[in-house]
């Protein structure tokens, strides 16, 4: 059986202008390919490996989610607690896949499409419809800090 997944193209849409957090997204679109890719070839017995890329990518994102977060306290963004919240949402979808891969017998290949699919349409429309609201706060606050050194 063949399932489609998405692999991710970086442009300029998805920048967010500030190097840190860009560097992190191109970074986590990398991960969400890898695993694209490796499910090219995937056969049985490749499980351990899946297993491997997921954990990558789910603790790259958990760090990334991180960073957000810590400038987001740093500059006073005033959408922390939503952002967040949405954040949160993503976690425990991701940490439901984790459970789900380290306890199904077959279908790995099935639910490692699925999580390459979610991850990445996650981070581009989160991205451009949720990321981009922090942009000038974050930027403003970024700028000034610059400006005082």
């Amino acid at each position: 059986m063949i399932i489609f997944y998405m692999l991710f193209t970086w442009d300029s849409e998805f920048s967010v202008s500030i190097d840190e957090i860009d560097d992190q997204h191109q970074q986590y679109f990398k991960i969400t390919n890898k695993l694209g890719r490796f499910l090219e070839s995937f056969k049985k017995g490749d499980e351990v490996k899946l297993h491997l890329i997921f954990d990558e990518l789910l603790n790259y994102a958990f760090y990334h989610l991180s960073t957000e977060e810590n400038y987001f306290s740093d500059c006073q963004y005033s959408g922390t607690e939503s952002h967040i919240a949405i954040h949160d949402v993503y976690r425990v979808k991701m940490r439901n896949y984790r459970q789900q891969i380290r306890e199904i017998d077959s279908g790995f290949y099935e639910l490692g499409v699925e999580v390459q699919n979610f991850a990445t349409e996650w981070l581009m429309n989160h991205i451009k419809h949720t990321d981009k609201l922090y942009v000038p706060t974050l930027t403003k606050c970024l700028n000034k800090k610059t400006d005082t050194k």
